[in-house]
């Protein structure tokens, strides 16, 4: 029921806007893997619509915000 942070951004875009970074599960794996960490893993039983994992998971999302003041 917690988390932490896995990485860092290190770079930067001026003007950046609606930037998204993602990792393939592959290589988190192999991360995870690397780090000892058991993850577990399960098949997915059916596939979901964009509608119904925007609905499912709303309330695990954040929107995190920061400014140099």
């Amino acid at each position: 029921n917690g988390g932490a942070v896995i990485g860092m951004v290190t770079s930067t875009v001026p003007d950046g806007q609606n930037m998204n970074f993602a990792v393939k599960s592959a290589l988190l794996l192999s991360f995870l893997q690397a780090c000892r960490i058991n993850a577990p893993q399960a098949r997915a039983e059916r596939s979901y619509t964009t509608t119904e994992i925007s609905r499912t998971f709303q309330s695990s999302l954040w929107l995190v915000e920061a400014s140099r003041q």
